[in-house]
């Protein structure tokens, strides 16, 4: 039992990096898990959000990304992220793919939500991606 002399620690923010081409859809994420008091940046592009990963050090609990975009797509990106980061939590979201597949031998294991998505349903893929995956300390 916790008294005001012997409270709980602070649950540690959990970062979430979304990147879809389309805005709106990145609106609804953001939205949803900043409400459930998840950090979270949000990327149109997916050369940016790998700009941007490099520049904190990999230092994120999830990424989640669209499948179909341009330039880079996200089965493509999940084989860089790795490729770089190690065993980093990542859930794709595709309206198209429901074939997984389709995937890779190296990436059975990547989460996978189905647009549309109830908020329910992408609360529930994000809290057991990152379940599977609990983020590497950066000294590693």
């Amino acid at each position: 039992m916790t008294s005001p002399s012997n409270p709980l620690p602070p649950k540690a923010v959990q970062k979430i990096v979304a990147i879809d081409d389309e805005a709106p859809i990145l609106d609804i994420i953001s939205t949803v898990l900043r409400a459930r008091d998840y950090e979270v940046e949000t990327f149109t592009e997916p050369l940016k959000a790998l700009q941007w990963l490099t520049n904190v050090n990999w230092d994120v609990d999830l990424v989640i990304t669209d499948v179909m975009m341009p330039g880079k797509d996200g089965l493509a990106l999940a084989r860089n992220l790795r490729a770089k980061a190690g065993p980093i939590a990542i859930l794709l979201i595709s309206a198209r793919l429901s074939d997984e597949g389709l995937w890779g031998e190296d990436q059975q294991d990547l989460a996978f939500l189905a647009k549309p998505f109830t908020t329910l349903e992408l609360v529930e893929a994000v809290d057991k991606t990152i379940a599977r995956f609990p983020r590497q300390s950066s000294g590693q």
